[in-house]
């Protein structure tokens, strides 16, 4: 489990933990990051397998909320948890495209930048759009 999962989970030992409805970070990836989608999905050879893994890792994080949604004090987020993992769960049967909650998407990466969240929009939602463009970026090498 990442750090960015963990530290909250502790804290709430404490007490009840919340969300605060705005950024207050910027995350940020390099080539020299010891963690990460980029450091891991850069070992993967096929866009199958990156998306596998983006998958996977956002339903270990929504599970590991459900599991804990005693320590959030927001109704209104622990229902998120539980549409955000079943979100995942029919992403994972999807191999061509999915039509379905893209509201839902867009809820759950309203913070991220525009190109991050067209990227994992279309790789989540549009593997075969994606798949055709991975073979052509990827050509060259």
């Amino acid at each position: 489990m990442l750090h960015d999962y963990w530290i909250p989970l502790i804290i709430s030992q404490k007490g009840k933990i919340t969300y605060i409805e705005e950024p207050l970070i910027m995350y940020r990836q390099h080539k020299n990051n010891k963690i990460g989608s980029k450091k891991k999905s850069a070992e993967l050879k096929t866009l199958n397998e990156i998306r596998k893994l983006f998958i996977t890792v956002k339903k270990e994080h929504f599970k590991v909320f459900i599991e804990n949604e005693d320590k959030f004090i927001k109704e209104d987020i622990k229902k998120l948890n539980k549409k955000a993992l079943r979100y995942y769960e029919m992403l994972e049967k999807k191999n061509n495209i999915n039509f379905k909650n893209w509201s839902l998407f867009f809820k759950l990466y309203k913070y991220e930048s525009f190109s991050y969240k067209m990227q994992n929009f279309v790789i989540l939602n549009m593997p075969i759009v994606a798949r055709i463009l991975f073979k052509m970026t990827n050509k060259g090498r």
